[in-house]
């Protein structure tokens, strides 16, 4: 699994860098699973160039996580190296929102899966 969501990540990485070309610059952030998320879908780790995924969530919702939750925390990950650190606040507002909309995808704040 860890081999096909990184795959993922890189392909959805990539399309980002195609609508900010100095995304080019950066490596794409490495994608790792830990099974002591079974409510959080996913956490972005932007000072550790990583994003964190539930393995339980990831096996039942698979489509979900590569149409919306790896873009969700790659967002994250572009806000942080191009704008810097977002307010607390502004976390799923302003640049990240943004970068959701350029993406294609509406900047839904929370999952919907079951959990």
């Amino acid at each position: 699994f860890l081999k096909e969501i990184n795959e993922i990540t890189r392909q959805c990485w990539s399309r980002f860098v195609i609508l900010y070309p100095s995304l080019a610059a950066h490596k794409c952030p490495l994608a790792v699973f830990d099974n002591r998320l079974t409510k959080t879908a996913a956490i972005s780790e932007p000072a550790n160039e990583r994003i964190v995924l539930s393995f339980k969530l990831y096996r039942a919702n698979k489509q979900e996580y590569i149409n919306q939750l790896i873009p969700h925390e790659l967002a994250h990950e572009i806000d942080f190296r191009l704008f810097g650190e977002p307010d607390v606040v502004d976390w799923h507002r302003g640049n990240w929102a943004a970068i959701m909309v350029a993406y294609g995808i509406p900047p839904n704040e929370f999952h919907e899966l079951e959990t």
